[in-house]
């Protein structure tokens, strides 16, 4: 999967498709088949591998049906239905493929040439449905959308079985190779077709990353070619088509998902590691766990004393995050924060109860249960949504965790207690394997549908978060280390080495959790305090220099309105009023751009050519003094100097002219040089503004560009709004005497702004 990653990484989201790293993408993706290929290829004989692969690859159709959704819910769109039934029929008919040979209960797998045609025509089906997606963005078609989704699922669905069980069964032997051709060609061509016409289509970069959303239908339209190759010359070679399928769905979740994430305001390196970090985190345990599995099979390895460490360590971490996020919602509150909270108590309560069920239970004799994480899916599927529709909503009352909600924990101690109850006195004593298959095919189904639920939770918290990674998304984060261990333990035997791997992703959220979690609350709380002094400076700026002009122009005003004054009292007080007024929008407007640089992100920025931005500024402010003669000269090597910024650039230049003219000696002169330079080999453009005025003394050029700095002419918030945009931008600004060793001759602005 590296070799993807490195490639995938680009300067825009929804940049146009490219054939040259459209080409890089589905060849990395090829060779990582390639190599998937040679570390499985004696596993695909068992059942347990099939089960685990049908598993992670109903979880990665599953989540990228979420990413899709979420797409939906911000704009929209025709076609993002169908694309969602489709994936969400992928990901049915993986659920499905894995309960069946569950049920089965046959160690050994023995791919057919029956099971080979299925596997064409749920292609096939697939690839129908993505076209339907096709037609209708071009028509403008389906009005219905939610209904017209269900429809196309169950549709599908039901197709897929009648073909399956009904049809295909009673074909003769030697049609297999005409039927299948035929659907695997029909695949082949329309899956890479749609997925081009679709990133071409007017909208379509915005809402998907194109490149990946191209490569990612090529590579899961590539697949009916080792299908077919096992159709002519019975061989292994089917199981490539199942790795670039699940290569594909990762891709394909990818497209839609750093689109959105960046379009809010996410990093585009972070845009895609969210992402990619909840597939890898199901794809690298089943992955590894099946190699290992091939090359060093080993018995099941008991081990209570770890077990129970694991599991309190398990619990312990989750009443961490139930208090911290508890504590952090009486400083913010938010109607969300109680399901999870909630959830996170649910999940100190169901490693506690196994805790005290492996103590209590004597040495040698215990019976491990898959029932405590079916509760678990069950809770996770009724208090998700809640958070989901609680998400940016104001209700009049906010829900808060409150006490009584403490009941939940006996709550699910009666739930475990029951079921388990129940499993001893209907199917008799089995531990693990009491329900077998009902509670692991139950688990199954209930863990992928919780695991829908959390990735769509997931993006609208991005969402809300307008693309930061806040306290609340991290905390929903970990709760993957909670839903995962429950997919991959539904896989395998207990006590066995895929088994353990689950408990691994526990000793991973014991290890990471307090240390991210505390870190992020601490950043918040830093936010949170910046904030608060930010809202106090610009209040007292407002209230103090407010009160000021007001002042002022009372006093004007009450000039006038004196019969007695003379004419000459009466022009300069309407000069001093016009002067107020002027210094109170002159402060409005600071505040306002100072308050607009703060929140700037290097995501947000653009490219600006700065010779007219300059050019425009010097006219703006030369416009301020008609009657004055101004010298302004730009010195520039390029005709166009690209650099990264916004719209608020013009403003730095706007401050430093208009001191320059305000401070000159004489005829004010000013002087811009423009110059390539580079820092850290990378492109950089230099700006030297110099003038001859009257020059800063080094103890005000010291705190130049402090807030409210004092002895101050003016607000005393001009150069700091200067010195803030230009660091929102990445850059840097410094101030020097322009004649060294003599300030009275003028002063020089340097400022440093990264090439676009």
């Amino acid at each position: 999967m590296g070799c993807i990653v490195r490639t995938m990484l680009g300067r825009s989201s929804n940049s146009p498709l490219r054939l040259s790293r459209l080409l890089t993408i589905i060849v990395g993706a090829l060779l990582a088949t390639c190599l998937g290929f040679f570390l499985l290829l004696n596993a695909w004989s068992s059942s347990q591998t099939i089960i685990a692969y049908d598993s992670m690859l109903a979880f990665l159709a599953i989540t990228c049906s979420a990413a899709i959704l979420v797409q939906y819910r911000v704009r929209e769109h025709a076609e993002q239905t169908v694309f969602h039934a489709a994936l969400f029929f992928a990901a049915i008919i993986s659920m499905g493929r894995a309960i069946i040979i569950i049920y089965e209960n046959n160690p050994v797998y023995e791919y057919s040439r029956i099971h080979l045609l299925i596997d064409l025509v749920f292609l096939a089906i697939f690839s129908s449905l993505v076209f339907i997606g096709m037609v209708m963005k071009k028509k403008g078609w389906l009005e219905n959308r939610r209904q017209s989704a269900v429809i196309l699922i169950l549709s599908s669905v039901l197709i897929h079985l009648f073909l399956s069980f009904v049809i295909i069964p009673t074909l003769p032997e030697d049609s297999f190779i005409i039927v299948g051709t035929i659907l695997g060609i029909y695949s082949g061509i329309v899956l890479p077709m749609c997925g081009f016409m679709w990133s071409t289509t007017p909208g379509g970069s915005t809402t998907y990353e194109a490149n990946l959303f191209v490569a990612g239908f090529a590579i899961y339209g590539l697949s009916y070619i080792p299908f077919l190759v096992t159709l002519y010359f019975p061989s292994n070679a089917w199981t490539i088509s199942y790795i670039l399928w699940s290569m594909g769905l990762v891709i394909l979740g990818l497209a839609p998902s750093v689109a959105f994430q960046v379009r809010i305001g996410m990093k585009l390196s972070r845009a895609y590691l969210i992402p990619l970090a909840l597939s890898l985190l199901v794809i690298v345990p089943t992955g590894t766990t099946l190699t290992v599995v091939t090359y060093m099979p080993t018995p099941p390895t008991p081990n209570v004393a770890l077990f129970i460490v694991l599991h309190l360590g398990a619990s312990l971490i989750a009443l961490s995050m139930a208090f911290l996020m508890n504590l952090y919602n009486t400083h913010r509150p938010a109607p969300q924060r109680r399901p999870v909270i909630l959830l996170f108590i649910t999940w100190a309560t169901i490693e506690s109860y196994q805790v005290i069920k492996a103590v209590l239970t004597p040495p040698n004799t215990l019976e491990l249960s898959i029932i405590p994480y079916l509760v678990g899916s069950v809770l996770l599927l009724l208090e998700l949504p809640k958070a989901i529709k609680m998400t940016g909503s104001t209700p009049e009352v906010q829900p808060t965790f409150s006490k009584s909600d403490l009941l939940i924990v006996p709550a699910v101690f009666a739930a475990i207690l029951f079921s388990e109850y129940t499993q001893i006195t209907m199917w008799g004593s089995g531990g693990y394997w009491g329900f077998q298959p009902l509670c692991r095919a139950l688990l199954l189904a209930s863990t992928l549908l919780s695991m829908f639920l959390f990735f769509y939770y997931t993006s609208v918290q991005i969402k809300d978060g307008k693309g930061r990674i806040t306290v609340d998304l991290l905390a929903t984060g970990f709760l993957a280390l909670w839903i995962v261990p429950s997919l991959i333990k539904a896989n395998f035997q207990e006590w066995t080495l895929g088994w353990w791997s689950s408990e691994l992703i526990l000793l991973l959220a014991i290890l990471m959790g307090p240390s991210f979690l505390g870190l992020m609350y601490l950043k918040e709380m830093s936010r949170a305090e910046a904030s608060q002094k930010r809202a106090t400076l610009f209040a007292d700026l407002l209230v103090h220099d407010i009160s000021n002009y007001h002042q002022a122009l009372a006093l004007s005003i009450g000039l006038l309105e004196m019969e007695d004054a003379g004419p000459l009292v009466k022009e300069q007080a309407i000069r001093d009023s016009k002067n107020e007024l002027q210094r109170a929008d002159h402060l409005i407007r600071n505040v306002r751009q100072l308050g607009m640089a703060d929140q700037l992100t290097p995501e947000r920025l653009s490219s600006v050519d700065l010779i007219p931005i300059l050019q425009e500024a010097f006219q703006l402010t030369s416009r301020k003094s008609p009657l004055q003669e101004v010298r302004f000269k730009i010195d520039y090597e390029f005709e166009t100097c690209l650099v990264l910024a916004n719209s608020l650039l013009i403003d730095v230049f706007l401050n430093i002219f208009d001191n320059a003219i305000k401070y000159s000696k004489g005829i004010p002169e000013i002087e811009v040089a423009v110059t390539e330079t580079a820092l850290n080999h990378e492109p950089w453009w230099s700006i030297r503004v110099s003038d001859h005025g009257e020059g800063i003394e080094p103890e005000r050029r010291a705190r130049m560009f402090e807030r409210y700095m004092k002895d101050a002419s003016g607000t005393g918030l001009g150069m700091s709004v200067a010195g803030t945009i230009i660091h929102a931008f990445g850059g840097s600004i410094k101030v020097e005497e322009r004649v060294p060793g003599d300030y009275h001759e003028g002063t020089v602005f340097t400022i440093l702004l990264r090439r676009a």
